[in-house]
């Protein structure tokens, strides 16, 4: 009848409409907890991640964020020698980047995330963590530069800037992360020796800068 079709009709527009606002809300939510756990805002950050969990429970989005909240939590815990605590919280984070990984196995985020929790203790696997994420994406600078720096803290030179040099083909944003990734590919090349290859990277930065002041 023709009302059946008019209600259920309806019915389907109230269920995408509700879908569409929940999302919406659980992007906002995730945004403004990232934003509060950089001012070190944990417990007002934990929260908001939880809210975005809630509302979009298929979005891996908001559970490799909170697992990074986590992580960062448990290191002040472990600076103040609170390790039962710091552990509990390793656990959580872990738990969250299981879930996020099953939700979408193609995010270099989630590897990296897991790589920084590994970084102090068990370099190997951190190591592997940042390759996965690389392999998912070459372009993602913040698993090149955590490899890089790894391998040059266990006086792999030559490996590190093999790393870095891997990156060059790709074009990126002028932003904070790509600096920092021009400034360490100049140290380590000079370290190595190759000064043309450090001034050339260096006359690049300042480049970026000037242009970035001016923009």
């Amino acid at each position: 009848k023709p009302f059946m079709i008019y209600l259920s009709f309806a019915g389907f527009i109230l269920i995408l409409c509700s879908y569409f606002l929940a999302v919406s809300l659980s992007s906002y939510y995730n945004s403004q907890a990232k934003e509060l756990m950089l001012k070190n805002k944990y417990q007002a950050s934990n929260a908001l991640f939880l809210k975005a969990q809630i509302l979009a429970p298929r979005m891996d989005n908001p559970f490799f964020s909170h697992a990074d909240l986590l992580r960062r939590g448990a290191g002040k815990l472990l600076r103040v020698k609170k390790f039962k605590q710091a552990n509990s919280l390793l656990v959580l984070a872990h738990i969250n980047l299981d879930k996020a990984e099953k939700l979408n196995p193609l995010r270099p985020q989630t590897h990296h995330i897991r790589g920084l929790i590994y970084q102090k203790k068990q370099p190997e696997k951190a190591k592997t963590e940042f390759k996965k994420a690389l392999k998912l994406d070459p372009r993602f600078l913040f698993s090149r530069i955590r490899l890089a720096k790894q391998l040059h803290k266990e006086n792999q030179l030559k490996a590190a800037i093999e790393v870095l040099y891997k990156g060059v083909d790709y074009n990126y944003p002028v932003n904070k992360i790509m600096l920092e990734y021009m400034t360490v590919f100049a140290r380590y090349s000079r370290e190595a020796g190759v000064e043309s290859f450090a001034l050339h990277l260096e006359a690049n930065i300042k480049k970026f800068i000037h242009e970035n002041r001016k923009n």
